[in-house]
């Protein structure tokens, strides 16, 4: 499973832009983007290179409310996440081409059992976007919801290291 997760991350190198402003998020380690959800400001850090959207969140101590991190994947892929040296509770949300909610994983838990559990799209996914614990649920996203500023998001070259 792991050689799976790998080729997943390797495969996928595209950086999401919007015609939004760039802004700075606080304690971010890579460019944001800001995205409306459910009619809620929401910063996203975008997870690029490989190596990005191999680290996530990894070794960071929180995640504020109004605050994410976006992984885009193309073409759109059933993709596997997993908490690994995450630190907090985590939404997962899978969307497709079009920014609808495909499905989702509530308060995922950081990593303490080996091997770490897997959380699956199941789906073909062109972003995964990870919030702090309980926001879907405080949004009332449900599967089927899209959010917009997801669609008009295209790819980009990816950066250089």
């Amino acid at each position: 499973m792991s050689r799976f997760l790998v080729l997943i991350v390797l495969f996928c190198s595209s950086t999401p832009e919007t015609n939004a402003t760039q802004q700075t998020l606080p304690g971010a380690i890579l460019p944001t983007r800001e995205i409306s959800i459910a009619g809620q400001s929401v910063l996203v850090e975008l997870a690029v290179s490989a190596e990005e959207k191999g680290r996530g969140l990894m070794h960071r101590n929180s995640l504020q409310d109004g605050q994410g991190m976006l992984f885009r994947y193309d073409p759109a892929v059933p993709v596997s996440f997993w908490m690994k040296n995450v630190r907090f509770a985590l939404d997962l949300l899978f969307f497709n081409h079009n920014g609808c909610l495909l499905s989702h994983y509530d308060r995922v838990p950081p990593c303490t059992d080996s091997p770490c559990p897997i959380y699956s799209s199941h789906h073909p996914t062109r972003w995964v976007l990870e919030l702090p614990a309980g926001t879907r649920d405080r949004l009332l996203l449900l599967d089927g919801d899209c959010v917009p500023d997801l669609r008009i998001m295209a790819p980009a070259p990816p950066r250089k290291m």
